[in-house]
């Protein structure tokens, strides 16, 4: 496994040199999902192993890994009111993808110290596919929290679709008018006031209110927030 991760980092970095993007991604992809089933495989050689120091870590970052998620979680629902107006728990597959996103987001902060500090402290113990791995931990861990800045919003983003195109309708109506836009997802059904999520929309996304009067038929737009589209990759 050490060598295999090994070698989807090589070619990652081959690719990229060439100027071949879609390899270099499928070699990045590769070397990600090598590093985590050998460092799985590893945390599980040394949890049954002489490291006391590994055993009571469990303990801790299972506590602190718990708290993060509470912390983490009000944050996700705050940030979430700020866009949308919107209570995130009326919406529980949103919530869930948000709550999740933004666990994993502060957990990877966490994680590059402590695992460049652990296998630091633990390597000269290690035998050398295992000090391999340990380092392609450490290397993926910095990747990713170097891209979490870069690309949030980007999964922010696919998120929202997922859930909204999942949970949310496609129509609103308000007496006699319907509407449904491709590129929007509205919460509510048969109400005054809709939520509105807008994706990709004139190169925006973001969140709207739809007002529906009692005395009138016409739908009015009342925009909460909006954000140019986000790129994967810029030229």
């Amino acid at each position: 496994m050490s060598l295999l991760t090994c070698i989807g980092f090589l070619l990652f970095l081959f690719f990229l040199n060439i100027g071949n993007s879609t390899l270099a991604i499928i070699g990045l992809i590769a070397f990600y999902l090598l590093v985590i089933v050998s460092g799985i495989l590893l945390f599980f050689d040394l949890g049954g192993s002489e490291y006391k120091l590994f055993k009571k870590s469990r303990l801790v970052l299972g506590l602190g890994f718990s708290f993060l998620y509470l912390l983490t979680s009000s944050y996700a629902a705050s940030y979430f009111m700020q866009i949308s107006n919107m209570d995130i728990g009326d919406s529980p597959l949103l919530e869930l993808g948000l709550k999740i996103t933004y666990f994993i987001f502060f957990a990877l902060m966490l994680l590059q110290p402590l695992s460049y500090m652990f296998f630091l402290y633990i390597s000269d113990k290690l035998k050398i596919p295992q000090v391999i791995i340990g380092i392609s931990i450490v290397l993926i861990t910095t990747i990713t929290l170097f891209l979490v800045p870069r690309w949030s919003t980007n999964v922010i983003v696919l998120v929202f679709d997922w859930a909204t195109q999942s949970e949310w309708r496609t129509f609103v109506s308000c007496g006699q008018e319907k509407i449904s836009y491709p590129q929007e997802r509205y919460y509510g059904f048969n109400i005054e006031k809709y939520t509105v999520y807008f994706s990709d929309r004139n190169g925006e996304w973001g969140f709207e209110e739809l007002q529906c009067p009692e005395d009138d038929n016409e739908l009015i737009r009342i925009p909460i927030s909006k954000s140019n589209m986000p790129k994967w990759f810029q030229s």
